[in-house]
């Protein structure tokens, strides 16, 4: 069966995450981190805060999963839940000065990886890119505004 070009790109976008992610965790294993644990700490640390109900629905981890993570995290200092003062059942992770700066560390290493993939693209062609991936992420708003909207 011949693959559609829709099919091709899914896969090509789809290939490209899987491998980078994978690489990723490689280069954090050798750094003793999980990557996992540090696309977690990203995701909050730009929030400022955040819900565990949105973790799951933004990274698409498991209630478990992401309760343990954050758990972990306060374990060792990383991140700290308080109370959220417009809804007391509901708790705000938050990164703590130390979390923060175990980010700050991971930054060059992101960076590096980061440069040394885009390198094989000129100028033109990184925001040509840019642009494009732009356009895909605000027509996946609408798709996903188009699935939330009741029938």
């Amino acid at each position: 069966m011949e693959k559609t070009t829709y099919t091709a790109l899914q896969e090509a976008l789809r290939d490209f995450y899987v491998t980078s992610q994978r690489i990723m965790e490689r280069v954090c294993e050798v750094k003793g981190v999980s990557f996992t644990r540090i696309r977690l700490m990203i995701f909050i640390e730009r929030r400022g805060w955040t819900r565990s109900a949105d973790v799951i629905d933004v990274l698409s981890l498991a209630p478990r999963t992401v309760t343990e993570a954050i758990d972990a995290l306060e374990k060792e200092g990383l991140a700290c839940r308080t109370p959220d003062p417009e809804d007391r059942r509901v708790k705000r992770v938050s990164l703590t000065p130390k979390g923060l700066d175990i980010l700050a560390e991971f930054e060059p290493i992101r960076n590096a990886f980061a440069e040394d993939l885009f390198k094989v693209l000129n100028k033109d062609e990184e925001s040509a890119l840019i642009t494009l991936l732009k356009r895909l992420n605000g027509r996946l708003g609408e798709l996903e505004a188009d699935h939330h909207r009741p029938e």
